[in-house]
């Protein structure tokens, strides 16, 4: 047993204790009455929404926090194949009204916010050693967890913009093979940044000379990933995107600087052509990919057929799961027949603001219970 685990179990059974010798007409309960506090709080329960699966990469650990105080775990848990919390074990929590109930032990009357990180599968460590991944605050005994609660709205003393105000777009081009193909623009996806204001311009004329993507430097813990996401025989649409094992996830590059270069970490894709020019050229400030040389047909990818996304997500630098977006920040269905071209440039939507069914970001509610 964890450490933790038997804290916590001592903890909450002297709170019973307490809270088994006061009857209602005792004078205890009689000043609490009175005096109109709060009944002491020594549960959470806690329902989850569209947390992913960490398998054994890692795990996930609840904390709330008074005022001037150190935080305390409420507990540590996992996401099933299913969505479902349940023990680092895999033991399904009891549930009570949908939702899972930690018993941290200490009262929580004074606690004001609470947050989420993501620790390392069964460390057996009572102190918190990941990510903080979503925080919110707590107001009369119930509170709302988010992805954006943690994501710092400055930078070295410098205003920088929150997750919900970001933004950013994306233009349907493909010049790794214009040498050869000029006209299959719509085999590429690139997601513009202001490195196009260092002469790609006239390269890719009509750019707008202003930024093109709106988005917060992360903490060191967290980067972007940019992917193009096909809902094969639309079944993340058709399921709300609780059956993903059809869709295909193409990661088109890594990137921590949102603000000009924007550093790739896939160059313009396995996929691209061979255009000596525009490899230079994409290098210096687009995250993105070509998509010209494969294909389920053995040709490039028609990423104007209907069935494609463009997204953007957030990403902990220790990924569990590589292979899938983490959290979706932005996201746009690409139109059957979309213009292509720099001339076209798309808006992408926040997820946090206008989120769909499909790509809808994690959220935690909690409530604090005696």
């Amino acid at each position: 047993m964890q450490v933790r685990a038997l804290r916590s179990m001592l903890a909450g059974a002297a709170a019973m204790a307490v809270l088994g010798g006061c009857s209602d007409s005792s004078p205890a309960s009689n000043i609490l009455k009175e005096s109109g506090e709060r009944p002491f709080r020594a549960t959470v329960a806690a329902s989850f929404n569209n947390l992913p699966d960490l398998g054994t990469s890692g795990q996930y650990e609840l904390w709330l926090e008074a005022p001037g105080q150190v935080p305390v775990s409420a507990g540590v848990f996992r996401i099933n194949a299913q969505g479902r919390p349940t023990s680092i074990d895999g033991t399904p929590f009891k549930l009570t009204a949908g939702s899972a109930t930690f018993s941290p032990g200490p009262e929580l009357k004074d606690v004001t916010r609470a947050y989420l990180s993501m620790e390392t599968f069964n460390d057996g460590d009572p102190q918190r050693n990941g990510p903080i991944l979503m925080s919110g605050g707590i107001f009369s005994d119930a509170g709302f967890l988010a992805v954006s609660g943690e994501i710092p709205t400055q930078f070295a003393g410098t205003p920088n913009l929150s997750l919900d105000q970001s933004g950013a777009f994306f233009i349907l081009l493909s010049p790794s093979d214009n040498s050869t193909k000029p006209n299959n623009d719509n085999q590429g996806l690139h997601f513009i940044s202001a490195g196009l204001k260092e002469g790609l311009a006239a390269l890719f004329a009509p750019v707008p000379n202003a930024p093109n993507m709106e988005l917060t430097r992360l903490p060191d813990t967290f980067v972007y990933e940019a992917w193009v996401v096909e809902d094969v025989n639309d079944r993340l649409a058709a399921t709300r995107g609780t059956d993903r094992s059809q869709a295909r996830f193409l990661s088109v590059g890594r990137f921590t600087d949102p603000s000009g270069n924007t550093f790739d970490s896939d160059g313009i894709g396995l996929a691209a052509g061979s255009d000596p020019l525009p490899l230079a050229a994409l290098a210096k400030g687009w995250v993105g990919s070509d998509f010209v040389v494969q294909g389920p047909a053995g040709q490039g990818e028609d990423l104007t057929n209907g069935r494609f996304y463009a997204v953007i997500s957030i990403e902990p630098v220790n990924d569990p799961s590589p292979s899938t977006p983490f959290q979706v920040l932005l996201y746009q269905r690409i139109g059957k027949g979309a213009g292509t071209g720099a001339g076209n440039r798309y808006p992408m939507s926040n997820a946090y603001n206008v989120g769909t069914d499909v790509f809808a970001p994690a959220q935690v509610s909690i409530k604090l219970l005696p």
